[in-house]
């Protein structure tokens, strides 16, 4: 659809009216079945977006989705009026596959669309894969630190060149998360998964370093929140809690009645060993949106996680 919008063009004295092709209100997830694509999906319905979503599982995960198609991520059938791809494959599960879809998906839409076609490209890139610094900012430099972070990295520059590739025809979106937890993966669900079968918690150290922690319902809100927008900043860091390593890890040992190790090695990939504070700064998020408020608390999760558990 096209929109207008008033602009400081160079060598113009006075703002000028320029045309622009607007956002439309339809999305395509690649990899709805994975937790971080199903919770996208539903939230980019709640404001609004008809979704297509594409998998390799053998049905839907989820009602809300206008269509799913089972996919082998070989093709990709973005529709024309679609200017909207989220990129949300499992680079933990499937690290061999996950920049080689990318360049698949990227050199389809380049092939298949114009200038006055644009089609925003999202990916999301864990705050584990850039240089550790007491706030990590959207200009920090990008420095993995496994091999889920180096895949990441690497599909993150993959955008970026074919950016330059299609002469500005696939714009990159960059989002940069923390800690998710309410998902399968992750930290805090592989210390849940340690701990309910018995086995005393490590920490890293002395279990000090910072972490952001969101739950991946609010991730996908304060995502669709960006997405919306006709101009979202990118890169941009999702908002969520920050808190010590121990501090999470603490209270899950003691629910359990656990001991609290440390471990100069690494112990999981959701952590390795070496990595530092990995506290996003969102502050770039709060002044673009200052209305967005964070519905889960991690402690308050916890609790109500480990109740069910126990019941």
């Amino acid at each position: 659809m096209k929109k207008k919008v008033l602009l400081n063009l160079p060598s113009e004295k006075e703002p000028a009216i320029v045309s622009y092709q607007g956002r439309s209100r339809q999305a395509v997830i690649i990899g709805v079945d994975t937790d971080m694509g199903c919770a996208l999906a539903r939230s980019l319905c709640t404001v609004g977006f008809q979704v297509i979503g594409l998998g390799e599982a053998d049905k839907k995960a989820d009602d809300a989705l206008a269509e799913y198609r089972k996919s082998d991520y070989a093709t990709f059938g973005v529709p024309d009026e679609c200017n909207l791809v989220l990129y949300c494959h499992d680079a933990m599960g499937d690290a061999d596959r996950h920049v080689g879809i990318l360049e698949t998906l990227c050199r389809e839409l380049a092939a298949s669309r114009t200038d006055a076609n644009q089609v925003h490209v999202c990916v999301f890139t864990p705050a584990s894969a850039c240089a550790a610094a007491r706030r990590i900012r959207e200009d920090t430099a990008l420095l993995p630190h496994s091999l889920r972070d180096m895949v990441c990295v690497q599909a993150e520059m993959t955008l970026h060149a074919w950016c330059f590739k299609s002469r500005m025809t696939i714009i990159p979106q960059i989002i940069r998360h923390g800690e998710l937890y309410g998902v399968e993966g992750g930290h805090v669900a592989s210390c849940l998964r340690r701990a309910a079968s018995g086995q005393d918690l490590l920490i890293p150290g002395l279990g000090n370093q910072k972490r952001t922690l969101t739950h991946i319902e609010d991730f996908a809100d304060a995502a669709a929140t960006l997405l919306k927008d006709d101009f979202p900043p990118s890169p941009i860091n999702i908002p969520g809690e920050e808190m010590d390593i121990i501090e999470y890890v603490s209270p899950i040992a003691d629910r359990y009645d656990l001991k609290l190790l440390m471990s100069r090695d690494c112990f999981s990939e959701e952590l390795p060993w070496g990595v530092g504070d990995c506290a996003l700064s969102s502050a770039l998020f709060k002044s673009e949106f200052p209305s967005f408020r964070l519905r889960h608390s991690f402690q308050k999760w916890l609790s109500s996680n480990y109740q069910a558990a126990v019941r």
